[in-house]
This record gives structure tokens, C-alpha cells and sequence, in this order.
């Protein structure tokens, strides 16, 4: 009796040890194309994670945080990755995820016909500081009888 009672204790103690899950990290809403001073939206749906650390190539600081969201806007047109690294509740197993983003321009070829030599100019977002920039700034051009069209 002494002996299964010491037996039932044991066995109830191991099957109260349950091994840690594995965290599985995992990002959605992940375009792999954004346009300059958009804001990208990053939502995390990883599954069995504690700690989560983001990193967004662009920046000069990492997001280290656990908000299920990360936005973030670029000013400058490249090719950028995003990271999103999890980690279980002890800290001892650890997940990652990566995407490729590529930030594009957002540009206009503004071109003026006239009966002598034409001219053309190129109206970006960067050169503009923004993309409402480059709106106004297409429109003044169009106002002055150039024929502009957003460049791909």
C-alpha cells in the first residue's frame, strides 16, 4: 500500500510535466509590394509564442513588442525584409519567419506636346517628399497642358 501510494504520486507527478509546445511563427497580410509613404500593415498570428520580436529592414531600431500589429512606412523605394522571431514561454525555443517587401515609387511621365520640341518630366513621390506631392504637383503640370501617366 506504502508503495502504490508513492507510485500514484510519481505517476501523477510526471503527467503534470507536459513538454513546452513548439511556438510556430507566422505573419499574414504581408504584401509582398508597397508603395512609398504607404503604410504596410505587418498582423502576427503565430501560434504557441510568449515573446515576439519584429525587425524591419529600413528602420533604425527594431520593434520589439508583443502587439499582434506593426505598421510601418518607408521613404525610401528598395527592396526590404521583414522578420518576426517567437519564442515560447521558458525563452528556449524559438521560431522565425522572414518576407521579402519590395517599395516601389510612385511616379508620373508628365509629357508636354507643343508645335516645337517637346518636353517631358518625371514627377516622383521621393522628389515630391510625398505622394499628395506628387498628385498636386501632376496637376500643376497637367493645368500647364502636359498629358501625364503614372509610370509602373
Amino acid at each position: 500500500m506504502k508503495y502504490s501510494i508513492y507510485l500514484f504520486a510519481a505517476v501523477l507527478f510526471l503527467s503534470s510535466c507536459k513538454e513546452e509546445p513548439d511556438p510556430v511563427a507566422c505573419m499574414t497580410n504581408v504584401n509582398a509590394e508597397y508603395t512609398i509613404f504607404d503604410e504596410a500593415s505587418f498582423e502576427n498570428c503565430s501560434q504557441n509564442a510568449a515573446t515576439y520580436f519584429w525587425s524591419v529592414e529600413g528602420t533604425t531600431t527594431s520593434l520589439s513588442h508583443t502587439d499582434e500589429t506593426v505598421q510601418y512606412t518607408w521613404d525610401t523605394p528598395g527592396s526590404y525584409v521583414v522578420s518576426l522571431i517567437v519564442s515560447s514561454e521558458s525563452g528556449e525555443k524559438v521560431d522565425a519567419i522572414t518576407q521579402d517587401v519590395e517599395v516601389v515609387d510612385y511616379c508620373f511621365s508628365c509629357i508636354y506636346l507643343a508645335t516645337g520640341p517637346s518636353s517631358e518630366e518625371i514627377v516622383c513621390a521621393t522628389t515630391e517628399g510625398s505622394i499628395d506631392g506628387a498628385n498636386d504637383r501632376k496637376q500643376e503640370l497637367n493645368d500647364l497642358g502636359y498629358t501625364c501617366t503614372e509610370v509602373e
